[in-house]
């Protein structure tokens, strides 16, 4: 109840009070959004100051496939097999697993079907109902998406050589250049994450998720993402551009605005002004 009290108080806050509390929370100090310095200032800066109408597109997972294929070519576009806008429409007698049912406009709602026998129809249409019925960004002023029209869509799914799946490779482009690029590896089980510089040196930090130790070889595809990333991510002043490689070849994932809605937990701390630095705003 005071969870639920506390989010209605905060939608109705004006947008740049909403922002500081919520930074303040999760943070534990307050940032400067009108001279920002670290990453998570500029970004609440971005929420408050950038309007950019492209943003809405190239974070509509549907629409921006159009995009990226005329961007770096339809080969590194992750197959459509069906959208729409009501659960009770998916064919699921016309698909087959393993694939992947998520919204264009939301954030950690994908479910991943992987065999048609075990399947509970009832249960997958009543959650992406609700995800697609969702307005996503109020709570956290990412204004971006409340311009994008609710659809669901269904997408091959992408596996490593162990059936799971694969690396997410994040590429941080400052105007033009890729300063960072960040790993995530067991996404939706024991997650982990490491950060490289351009060079693949892996460097002493995290955000949000656990440090993942082991060694990270460079992917034979790396200079190609990089390629692929700078060639989207030079659109913007600063965009998170993402791929997996699996064995099938590279393949876009999506473009992030806002990293870890501007909140995240960096460890050690100074990072978060490590990674604001290239971004001249």
């Amino acid at each position: 109840m005071i969870k639920k009290l506390a989010t209605l108080v905060l939608q109705a806050l004006p947008d740049a009070l909403a922002l500081h509390l919520l930074f303040f929370y999760k943070l534990g100090r307050f940032g400067n959004f009108a001279k920002p310095r670290t990453l998570n200032e500029k970004i609440n800066w971005r929420k408050l100051y950038q309007r950019d109408p492209r943003f809405s597109v190239f974070a509509d997972k549907l629409a921006v496939k159009d995009e990226i294929a005329k961007l770096i070519g339809p080969q590194h576009v992750i197959p459509t097999l069906w959208s729409g806008d009501r659960g009770k429409d998916i064919p699921f007698d016309q698909l087959k697993p393993p694939y992947v049912i998520k919204t264009n406009h939301g954030c950690n709602d994908s479910i991943f079907v992987k065999d048609a026998q075990t399947l509970d129809r009832k249960a997958v249409i009543e959650a992406i109902n609700k995800s697609n019925a969702a307005v996503f960004g109020l709570l956290r002023r990412e204004w971006l998406y409340w311009h994008i029209k609710p659809k669901i869509l269904i997408e091959t799914m992408l596996t490593d050589e162990k059936g799971a799946p694969p690396k997410d490779y994040k590429f941080f482009v400052y105007h033009g250049y890729v300063h960072f690029v960040q790993v995530d590896e067991d996404r939706f089980g024991a997650h982990r994450r490491a950060f490289f510089d351009h060079n693949w040196n892996k460097l002493p930090f995290t955000m949000n998720y656990p440090l993942l130790e082991e060694d990270v070889e460079k992917p034979a595809s790396y200079e190609l993402m990089v390629e692929l990333a700078t060639r989207i991510g030079s659109l913007f002043d600063f965009a998170r551009v993402d791929f997996y490689a699996p064995a099938q070849g590279v393949f876009f994932g999506e473009v992030t605005f806002y990293p870890a809605s501007g909140i995240g937990r960096f460890h050690p701390d100074l990072w978060d002004e490590v990674l604001g630095k290239p971004w001249v705003i």
